[in-house]
């Protein structure tokens, strides 16, 4: 078999050209799933970043219905009397809850916190969690809050790995109660 290849050279250059075609073609292979796989996850980034930007946008939406009547007041000179900066602290709070306590964000406990920021108790929420409370851990700790009316309230998302979700914290100047919800 040896003897009649070296007397072909027809069919040595045409095994030579089959493996050289061999060869550039599973390297273009390669570069078009390369490149389609760079496109994939450019989409993907594309995706992700509009997503990312109209959550945002919904966002600053939500934040400017809270803020603007306040600083169109202030634009419009009102005088800072203590009731406005009341108002004015009371907004305060709530964005520094949407900013350090996004899991909190369930409508009845952002409701009821308000309401009990409104008749002067202190409401304080403490730690990190990964996901939202559901539905029966924040209609839980705003039945817990609800009834405050002076004192502070502290709301504390437990880590991960602990025996409970949240701790509330209740004073109001002559006791302290601690209700763990798990």
């Amino acid at each position: 078999a040896t003897t009649s290849l070296a007397r072909s050279p027809g069919r040595i250059a045409a095994l030579f050209g089959g493996a050289i075609w061999r060869l550039v073609l599973l390297r273009t292979v390669a570069h078009e799933r390369s490149h389609r796989s760079e496109q994939a996850r450019a989409a993907l980034a594309a995706e992700f970043a509009e997503q990312s930007t109209a959550r945002d946008r919904e966002e600053l939406a939500e934040v400017l219905v809270q803020v603007g009547p306040l600083l169109e007041a202030i634009a419009q000179d009102r005088e800072l009397d203590a009731p406005f900066r009341f108002e004015i602290g009371l907004v305060e709070a709530s964005l520094r809850d949407r900013i350090r306590s996004p899991w909190a964000r369930h409508p009845r406990l952002i409701e009821t916190i308000a309401a009990r920021r409104r008749t002067g108790v202190e409401v304080l929420l403490l730690g990190e969690r990964e996901t939202s409370l559901g539905d029966d851990l924040a209609l839980a700790a705003a039945g817990l809050i609800a009834h405050a009316e002076r004192g502070d309230v502290t709301i504390h998302a437990a880590p991960p790995g602990r025996d409970h979700a949240l701790s509330v914290l209740l004073r109001d100047g002559s006791r302290s109660v601690r209700v763990q919800l798990a």
